[in-house]
């Protein structure tokens, strides 16, 4: 028998590793083969998603995710948990969650820790809860760092523990998580894990209120109302509360009990505020703060 140059002969010897080495190329070509289709339907199935086709979402991406592939497995557990493409399961989607989370998915171990917080398709279980926020929240992702610092916060599944907390919060703040920079200013507002510091606070709660976070406006409003990291300001007071109040009812006794120590000039001049805060943003305060 000639070799593959068809100029030396192949001894058994050599036949034996020709054919291991062979092998090996097959299997890694089966395997860049199925790779290529695995993310060929992934990224089908993303677009389909995106456009809010979940049954065609759901038929390209079961098949991945049912080789392995953690996207997938992720995307099944999302649309079974929100019920897109496919009657919502709490159970199937935790299945496909965990799968997922096994592989390392942060976005995974986020949505598993909190099925195991609030009990969908599993036994509530907050040492579990925090077990699976810890994972994601390590690999940097914001949701997790932020819940798994409400936990510190609260004593829930941990002792509690201000200075965890706003280590995670801060985590979260620093990717411009809204409700995480409202957090950061709550813990320096009243001095938890961190010093009492009201400046610090109104920064923070600016930042959340730059991003309309309705609790940050009422927020930032007690604080220009009582002169706290501020001067106190009622006209500002009671444009930021107005933007919250003009859509959402129970905060219009705060918004009356704020208008009876305005003027009639000054009423006007914060209703004005508080339209040009509604059609843009808080940045509008500090052009406002400067005239003053």
């Amino acid at each position: 028998m000639r070799g593959l140059t068809g100029n030396s002969p192949v001894r058994p010897w050599m036949r034996e590793g020709l054919i291991m080495r062979l092998s090996i190329a097959l299997t890694a070509i089966v395997s860049i083969g199925l790779a290529t289709t695995v993310l060929a339907d992934y990224k089908a199935g993303l677009a389909a998603y995106q456009k809010g086709d979940f049954k065609t979402a759901v038929a390209q991406v079961r098949p991945s995710a049912e080789q392995g592939n953690p996207s997938s497995q992720f995307g099944m557990g999302l649309m079974y948990r929100n019920g897109q493409g496919v009657p919502l399961n709490y159970q199937e989607a935790f299945n496909w969650f965990r799968l997922s989370a096994d592989q390392g998915n942060a976005a995974a171990q986020y949505n598993l820790g909190a099925m195991y917080n609030n009990g969908q398709g599993v036994p509530k279980n907050l040492a579990e809860a925090v077990k699976w926020y810890r994972k994601s929240a390590e690999q940097g992702n914001f949701r997790a760092q932020f819940n798994l610092g409400s936990m510190y916060q609260l004593g829930q599944g941990v002792p509690q523990d201000y200075k965890e907390a706003a280590r995670l919060f801060r985590l979260a703040a620093e990717q411009k998580m809204s409700v995480a920079l409202f957090a950061m200013g709550g813990l320096y507002f009243k001095g938890h894990g961190v010093p009492q510091d009201y400046n610090e606070a109104h920064k923070w709660y600016r930042q959340a209120a730059d991003q309309k976070l309705p609790i940050a406006l009422i927020a930032l409003s007690g604080m220009y109302a009582n002169g706290l990291g501020v001067s106190k300001n009622p006209v500002v007071a009671y444009a930021l509360v107005d933007v919250v109040a003009s859509k959402n009812a129970a905060y219009a006794g705060q918004r009356d009990v704020l208008s009876k120590k305005l003027s009639a000039a000054q009423l006007k001049e914060a209703s004005k505020l508080s339209r040009e805060i509604s059609m843009s943003s808080t940045t509008v305060l500090d052009r406002h703060l400067a005239a003053k």
